[in-house]
């Protein structure tokens, strides 16, 4: 069937598409808005760099189709092939966007799936006046030529699109940041709140430069942010979409994956091709619905990472990890702690194991590790097993509780909670060595409720009518150190 390139403006137009092989001969000029109608087969030369695979799905070589758009105006660029002919056909798309030129290309932007349950590709990015994009749709999964919606939009203040992971985490402070405006604005406006807030109700903070530090921030809460450009007095960009930043989190903390709140605030690497990420078969999963899964690998032995949300610990704070696994074929796991959420910074090795074999879901529990100092700390599950395994490997149920040991004469410290279980008002009570500065209340899945101030007393009385039923630790911060208890809401 012969293949068009639809213009849409006051009213349609029509351009033949003819063979699109070649990025510096054959591509074809985008030049207007649209519904972009391509070939049957992608049969063009292939330029790595967005993706560097030398081969298809198959095994067999990679072809590519082209097409370049230069606008007049900066502006922002949209590009979809998840359209209705496409979902019907059942292609699998994959995008690429360069910049430079046909004999040096450089790498933009470049989507494979929008979601991961549609495998068709969509990108939105920003673009300069003069400056020529080649796109390139490639056939890695499928040589169908895709249908394609094209939409730029003229802006004169340019959001920023890509925003970095937080930095610099305490428990009550972080560093964001995220990647310049091409327009160069004279600063930046964050708007943050607890998550879920209504854009408009939460807290705006400037910035002269692409990062701000945000403090008086909650411990273990997790917040909403965006971020816009101020091209001038009275000229904003569009917010960003929103992001997520989760506070550092203090034991006893649990995530089964389950809810966007256990599963915030951990991150992976290192996965490769292969399955892996969030299960979501409940049948799977030894907690209610969800669990991890790490990748079956391809070629090549495994080095995946699955790093916990930030941890704050005190020193000689005692940590004990717990989590169940499960995998039907022998795997080579290990956990470790470093400061950050890399693998270079992953330098304490807690246990492992070379040769896990749990054809059911089995609960393992690390030998403890002491926190050397005050700070925090990241844990991390290292998947190191031997190319393609034949099944997967899967995580669920990550409990890290602790004691903390940093208390001078604990067994003659005497700090008295009650009644417990409690309904209104819980009292506080220490002998004459102790000062309560402050009180934090923790619920049994490792979030945080809330914190109550103290003046250096030895006594404290706390309402705790807002409470739902259920069982909760107080981390009791004194000049001997930090005591924690459990008590139960009736």
């Amino acid at each position: 069937m012969k293949k068009t390139l639809l213009f849409s403006s006051l009213f349609f137009g029509y351009f033949t598409a003819v063979a699109q092989t070649d990025c510096a001969t054959d591509a074809i000029e985008i030049t207007d808005n649209g519904i972009v109608s391509a070939p049957n087969n992608i049969d063009g030369t292939y330029a790595m760099g967005c993706f560097n695979d030398t081969v298809d799905s198959n095994g067999d070589p990679i072809y590519g189709i082209w097409y370049t758009f230069t606008p007049d105006a900066n502006g922002e660029v949209k590009i979809s092939s998840n359209l209705p002919q496409n979902v019907t056909l059942n292609i699998d798309t994959r995008l690429s966007v360069f910049t430079g030129n046909c004999s040096n290309l450089v790498c933009y932007k470049n989507n494979d799936d929008t979601s991961t349950s549609v495998y068709l590709s969509t990108l939105t990015f920003p673009v300069l006046a003069g400056v020529t994009y080649y796109i390139q749709w490639d056939s890695y999964w499928d040589n169908s030529g895709p249908d394609f919606d094209f939409t730029f939009t003229p802006l004169s203040c340019l959001k920023t699109y890509n925003v970095n992971q937080p930095s610099d985490l305490t428990d009550t402070s972080a560093t964001l940041n995220w990647e310049a405006s091409l327009s160069n604005p004279s600063s930046y406006q964050v708007e943050y709140g607890v998550t879920g807030f209504t854009q408009g109700t939460g807290t705006i903070v400037s910035s002269d430069t692409n990062s701000v530090v945000i403090l008086g921030l909650v411990t273990g809460t997790i917040y909403d942010y965006y971020i816009r450009s101020a091209c001038d007095v009275s000229i904003f960009s569009d917010w960003s979409t929103v992001n997520k930043l989760t506070m550092a989190k203090s034991c006893p903390y649990y995530s089964g994956f389950d809810s966007e709140a256990e599963f915030s605030g951990w991150t992976t690497s290192g996965n490769g091709n292969g399955a892996y990420g969030q299960g979501t078969i409940s049948s799977q999963a030894q907690s209610p619905s969800k669990f991890w899964i790490f990748n079956t690998g391809s070629t090549g032995d495994a080095d995946n990472w699955l790093y916990s949300p930030p941890i704050v610990l005190q020193a000689g704070e005692a940590v004990t990890v717990s989590f169940w696994t499960r995998c039907l074929t022998a795997r080579n796991l290990r956990l470790t702690v470093g400061t950050a959420n890399s693998a270079t910074a992953q330098t304490n090795i807690i246990w492992s194991n070379p040769s896990l074999l749990n054809t059911t879901y089995t609960q393992i529990s690390s030998p403890v590790w002491t926190a050397p100092q005050a700070g925090v700390y990241y844990f991390a599950f290292n998947d190191k097993s031997v190319a393609a395994p034949t099944a997967t490997l899967r995580l669920d149920s990550v409990t890290f509780s602790s004691t903390v040991l940093e208390v001078k004469n604990y067994s003659t410290v005497k700090l008295i909670v009650y009644p417990n279980p409690v309904d209104d008002v819980l009292n506080i009570t220490g002998d004459i060595a102790i000062e309560i500065n402050s009180i934090e209340i923790i619920d049994i899945n490792g979030k945080f409720i809330k914190q109550i101030k103290a003046e250096a007393t030895s006594q404290k009385s706390i309402s705790v009518n807002d409470l739902a039923k259920g069982i909760y630790f107080l981390r009791v911060n004194t000049n001997l150190g930090t005591i924690v208890k459990k008590i139960s809401k009736d």
